[in-house]
Order: structure tokens, then sequence, then C-alpha cells
């Protein structure tokens, strides 16, 4: 629930109070992130190198397609466009936990 509610009380914090060249480079860090890592082995289940292509194709297709929404959102709708930036930059940050996790607990 609260990954639900960081969008809706942190709007107007971000919009109004962070210069846009900032939004612009954690969201393109956020995606470089998403691109690099993708995909994230679970701790229960680890992926050879074949799933390993193909799950990181897949990751840039889906993150290509969702930066070409925001960049249409970025221009007619920001409050969507918010919420679609906080999805990524969520995502990157999950994804850094992710392997932080793998790495420590996968020998």
């Amino acid at each position: 629930m609260a990954i639900l509610f960081i969008p809706v009380y942190t709007y107007e914090l971000v919009m109004k109070n962070v210069p846009n060249a900032v939004i612009l480079w954690i969201g393109v860090l956020a995606v470089v992130i998403i691109n690099v890592l993708a995909p994230v082995e679970s701790i229960n289940k680890l992926i050879d190198e074949e799933e390993r292509r193909y799950y990181a194709r897949v990751t840039h297709c889906i993150t290509a397609l969702q930066v070409c929404v925001l960049i249409i959102f970025c221009l007619a709708l920001q409050d969507y466009f918010y919420a679609g930036y906080v999805s990524i930059v969520l995502v990157a940050v999950f994804m850094v936990m992710g392997k932080i996790a793998v790495k420590r607990y996968v020998q």
C-alpha cells in the first residue's frame, strides 16, 4: 500500500520544489539502472544465460515503451507523468536492493 501512496503524497513536494533538470536526471539514471541490472535473479530461482538474455530483451522493450508513454504524458498530463516516473524510480531502487540481496545470500 505504501508504494501506491508514494506518488500521491509526494507529487506536490517534488513537482513544485525540485527543478525539472533534477527530475530528468533521476529518471535517466533510473532507466539506465533498470537496463543495466535487468534481469534480477531471485534467491530461490537462479536463471541461466539464455533466460538472462531473453528477460533483458523483454525489460529493454518494456522500459522503452514506458519512457515513450512518459514523454507523451510529460507534454500533456503531468499527474500521470509523475505516477509513471515514480514507478520507474521505484523499480530501479528495488532492482538495486534485489541485486544486493542476491549477491549477499547466493554464493
